[in-house]
This record gives C-alpha cells, structure tokens and sequence, in this order.
C-alpha cells in the first residue's frame, strides 16, 4: 500500500495505513457548509480561517540557510558542507541531496496526505514545492551574504578574539585545547570536508611532542646536501609555518631547485617528505594550471606543493601559476569567471612550494617573496636519506599540535626576527618574508624568544648583500633608468650600435678610459634623439629654471654642471621624449612599453626617479618640441670625474 512517492518514513505510513488508524483524526480541511461562490469547482474544499502558511525552516534543522546574493543561494547541507546552488537548481533532487540522511525532516515540515476515510488521513511524502519555497524564504530572511567574507575552510585560521582555529575538515581544534565539530562559529562559516592534517592530541602519555619532533625532522632535511647552511631550517620554518597559514600576515613561498641526483623529488615531490609530513593537508601536483589551482584551494588555507614547474620565459601557465602564489603571500583577492557568464571570488590563502631543476625568470616582486633553496649533489658515498612515512605523519600532527599550544607566543617569537633581519638592513617585504621563516622554526624547536646573540649564531650570514634572492631588488624607476641605458642605437658609423649610456659618456665628453673610438659630443647627441633622449645643462637663473643651448650642447657649460653636488636642480640633465616613434621604440618590448598619444607607463616609471622632474619650458627633441622628463645624469650613468676623464676627444 505504500507509495514510490516517499522515501524516508515509509515504513511508518504503511504500518498505519495497514492497521486502518481506528483513532479518529481532524480533518486535513473541513467542507464549507455555506454557499458556494459562482464558479467555484464542484467537489473543492474551502478551508476556513485562511489559507495556512508554509511552515518555515526551523532553527534546528540539519539544513541552514546562510543567505543570497545575486541568483545564488548558500546553504550548509546536511554533512555541514558549503553548497551554493542557482536558484533554478533548488529541485526536490536537491532537496534530498541537501537533507542526506536527515529527510525525515522532509516529511515533518512539509507532508503530503493521503485520504483513508473522512476525517483520517495519513503522511504520504512531502510537497517539493512548499520546500523550495521555505528554502529559499529562509535565505531571504538572512539577507545578503558573501562568502568571501564568511567561509574559512580547511586549514588554521585565527579568531576575532586573537586565538587560533585549526580546521581538520571533519572538526575544529582551538587554542585552548576544545574541539567541536564543523559548522558555522560565531560569524564564521567553517564548512564541512574530507579530512585533512590533524594535530596530535593534547598531553597524550608517551606520545612524540612537538619539539622533539621539529628537531627530528630538521635532522631528516640536513640530510640532503644544501649550498647554504641555513637553508635546511628555512625549509622547516617554511613546513611549520604552512601548518597555521591562513592565520598569518605573510605566508612566505619557497622555491627548492637542483640538477638531477642531488634528491630534489624525494624531498618536495609526490611521495616525497614533505608529502607525507602533511599527508592530505597539502595539494601536490606536478602539472597545473592557475584555474586548476583556484577550483581545488576554494576557501582553504592548505600548502601546495608544485613539482617541475616549467622554468621558461613567456609560458603563461606557469606565469598564471606564480602570480597565483604572489596574491597569496598577502592573502590578494582572486577572479575568475565562471561556466554561468558570473564572476566568482576568493582570498587566495595558500602557501606554494616550487621544485624545479631550473627557476624561470623571475620579476623583482615575485623575487622578493621567495626564499630559494639550491640543492647540490650528495657526496661520492653518500646516499639519498631513508624516509619513514608513518613515522612522518606522526612528526607532522605533532608538529601541529605544538604550534596550536605555542599560538599566544607566535607575536614576540615574530617581532624578533622582523626586528632583527631589519638590523642587518633588509627592507619591510624581506624581513616578512625570511622573519616569517624563522620565527615559525624557531617556534618549534625552541622554547624561549632568542636573544640577539643566538639569532646571529643562526641567521647572521642572511645580510641583504648575501642572499641572491635580495640581490635584484630595486625600485621600478630605477629598473625603467637602467633599461633605457642599456638599450642598442644604430650610429652613423657603418651600421656599428652603441649603447643609449655610451652616447651619453660621448656627449658630455667624459669618455673614461674604457673607449677606444668615442663618437663625437653633437653626433653623439644626434644618436640619442633620434630615440627621444638628449643630454641638457640646466642653470639656475633666479627664481626661473631655463635650459643652455641645446641640442648644440655649451660644453663649456656642461664642464660646469657636471660637478655639481648630486640633486641639485642646476646640473646636468638626461632628457626623455614624453612621446613619439623614437622613445616608443626605446620601450617597445620592455614592462614599460607604451602606445602613441597616451600617458605610458615608461612616463610614470621616469617621473619617479628620485631628482626627476618635467622641464618647466618646452624643447625640440627629436624633431618635435616637447616638454621631456629631466632626470639627473648621476641617476643615469657613473659619471667619471675630470681627472679620470679623456676630455681631449675627437
């Protein structure tokens, strides 16, 4: 007698239906004895008193209704998973879905019934309309609702109140050794997922601790052979500080590279070291792309791991990929477009790990969030380090769990090292990211905040003027200035080119001792400006700043200004065309490459060199009168004294 209709609860209506229900019940509506209305369908029902309301999605069900945006509703399911779902796919196949196991509740708020006699009738399954109307009420009632703002996957995570959260994906472990399980705390959505890296229980008897087991694995890493002594620990700080990354202010990436047969895979790789110390806490891949990366992180915090990364200039996957692991070092905000014609967003939290035999070019700012790692060969009789994979797992949740008990001292342990790589003279952005590193490894090996001495002992070769990873840092004016410098002009002389900064020496007449066949000062000039550069005397006539005769250049006044005192605004000058075919074709190609008629980005690069500034009146340059961007000569080339110099010429 049952119906196919319901699921859940069927064996309960037929043993009712089977036994009559002999207790009388009121009827679901009861017949209006009053007159029908003209037209009224014969055989109706007219229910007294109104028409009831669609009873609402009670506080306590397995389903929570989290809120709207757009045409998208979001849901914590059953399973206390995320589910965001177009309104059109509220269908009573995602209903089921949504309840799981809970669809009892389907039948309790909104039942169907079946008559068996007047007055009794009995559940025969739930109305799929009266639930997605209720459904999507209930996410009216919430408002509107982002994501973004709200969710906080798989990872660690720290609360309003300062304390850290650590995100398993089946439960949530806080710093004051509670547990509870998935779901949505205080304004947070914690949603449910398959499990990833737990910390090892708090204060279990003969269990390995924290401490012990950093060292350990410290010991594992020095076992590989590395071209600096620190890099070992680097590569721990980086582990320890990847456990708790969505709760920091930085999270530092690394990049571990060596030639094949120093152990690079064994290491970072699938099935490596660092893979089974996080276990599914951590995304490895060996070929991805960003979109791949963006659809597999979602709201998580986890590491990812990314092994022979193609090292090729101009590849705009793997390009993708590492602007990916610069917006996450800051926690940037990602977009991407969806299959529905909609933008979807995430913080993207992530740390990255690369591996590779060779790094790819890398630009200042991607440069400057990198800690790179080079390995070397192990010796004649060395052998690549056993690796216990068990027992890694187990250093790994222990590692964790000293990191959640550790959590109030994390700020000092912090400071220090950003203080003291600021000491030896790194900048905001290197002490982050190297203080970041350290401090994590710190953190685990240590139980007390270094002092100055012992933070020497560890890090005192790591000055700016020894790691190559500061080596290129400079600002994006300075890199514009040099650029242009160095780029090839065709002269006069058989087809022979010379360098923009070679021209310059000629034109001032300082040749140094390096020239064997120095162009002539106005043919040097006439070089220059057919790529839109030329070389001014600028002299101070009262209050007004005015231009000597150039491009004939008063070499006797140049003779004057050259030795002026550094960003004076009376000296000698480097003049760029703000526009034409000549300074375009100087950029054409670099990041500072520009278009005609706009403002380009080589304009704005110039006007930021420190001393730089637009000449008040306008000159021919280059064939057409300008007002160029007048930067002084020492900011672009080294200018040679008098004495060094060759001024006798040609």
């Amino acid at each position: 007698m049952a119906d196919t209709d319901f699921a859940e609860g069927e064996a309960a209506v037929a043993a009712a239906l089977d036994a009559e229900i002999e207790k009388p019940q009121a009827p679901i509506a009861a017949p209006d004895p009053r007159p029908r209305a003209p037209g009224a369908a014969e055989g109706g029902i007219i229910i007294r008193g109104g028409v009831p309301e669609i009873k609402q999605l009670p506080p306590d069900a397995p389903v929570i209704a989290l809120g709207t945006s757009g045409n998208r509703l979001y849901f914590l399911d059953a399973h206390k998973q995320l589910r965001e779902l177009a309104a059109k796919d509220v269908s009573r196949a995602m209903i089921l879905h949504l309840f799981g196991s809970e669809t009892n509740w389907l039948y309790e708020l909104w039942p169907t019934f079946k008559k068996i006699e007047d007055g009794v009738a009995a559940v025969n399954g739930w109305d799929g309309t009266k639930a997605q109307e209720s459904l999507m009420k209930a996410c009216a009632r919430r408002g509107l609702w982002n994501p973004v703002d709200h969710v906080r996957g798989r990872g660690a995570w720290q609360q309003t109140d300062g304390a850290l959260i650590i995100h398993s994906g089946n439960a949530l472990h806080l710093s004051d050794g509670s547990q509870r399980t998935a779901g949505m705390v205080g304004n947070y959505i914690y949603p449910a997922a398959v499990r990833s890296l737990e910390p090892a229980p708090p204060k279990k008897k003969d269990a390995l601790d924290g401490k012990s087991a950093a060292a350990e694995l410290l010991t594992l890493l020095e076992s590989w052979v590395w071209a600096r002594e620190f890099d070992a620990r680097l590569l721990l700080g980086w582990i320890a500080a990847s456990m708790v990354a969505g709760a920091l202010r930085v999270r530092p990436l690394v990049w571990v590279t060596g030639e094949k047969g120093t152990g690079k895979s064994s290491l970072v790789g699938e099935d490596g070291v660092i893979h089974h110390v996080f276990g599914s806490g951590i995304l490895m891949t060996a070929n991805t792309t960003a979109a791949g990366l963006y659809q597999k992180i979602g709201y998580d915090s986890l590491p990812v791991a990314i092994d022979e990364i193609e090292a090729k200039r101009g590849n705009q996957k793997t390009e993708a990929v590492i602007e990916l692991a610069r917006q996450a070092y800051s926690g940037g905000m990602v977009l991407r477009g969806g299959a529905d014609h909609e933008g979807k967003e995430f913080r993207a939290m992530c740390p990255v790990l690369f591996g590779s035999i060779l790094i790819p070019p890398l630009m200042p700012q991607d440069l400057s969030r990198l800690a790179l790692l080079n390995l070397l060969e192990f010796h004649e009789d060395a052998k690549e380090p056993e690796i216990n994979k068990a027992r890694l797992g187990e250093v790994g949740r222990a590692m964790l769990r000293r990191f959640l008990d550790q959590w109030g001292a994390w700020p000092e342990r912090r400071g220090a090292w950003f203080d003291y790589l600021r000491s030896l003279g790194h900048d905001a952005r290197a002490s982050n990211q190297f203080g970041t590193l350290l401090a994590a490894a710190d953190l685990m090996l240590c139980d007390s905040v270094p002092d100055e001495d012992e933070m020497a002992a560890i890090a005192g070769g790591m000055s700016p003027v020894n790691l190559k990873e500061t080596q290129t840092q400079s600002t994006n004016a300075a890199r514009c200035v040099g650029y242009a410098m160095s780029r090839p002009i065709p002269s006069m002389r058989g087809g022979e080119t010379m360098m923009v900064s070679e021209l310059v020496t000629c034109a001032i007449r300082r040749y140094g001792g390096e020239m064997e066949n120095p162009t002539k000062p106005l043919d040097a000039v006439r070089y220059l400006e057919r790529s839109g550069v030329s070389v001014f005397g600028q002299k101070r006539d009262g209050t007004t700043v005015k231009l000597t005769k150039t491009p004939k250049l008063a070499i006797y006044d140049l003779k004057e200004l050259l030795d002026r005192e550094p960003g004076d605004v009376e000296g000698v000058f480097i003049g760029f065309a703000p526009d034409g075919e000549g300074v375009l074709e100087l950029f054409r190609g670099s990041d500072w490459e520009g278009v005609p008629g706009a403002h380009n980005p080589y304009v704005q690069a110039l006007e930021r060199v420190t001393g730089a500034f637009k000449s008040m009146k306008p000159v021919r340059l280059g064939g057409r009168t300008c007002r160029p961007i007048l930067i002084p000569i020492d900011q672009c080339i080294e200018v040679p004294s008098e004495k060094e110099a060759n001024t006798d010429g040609p």
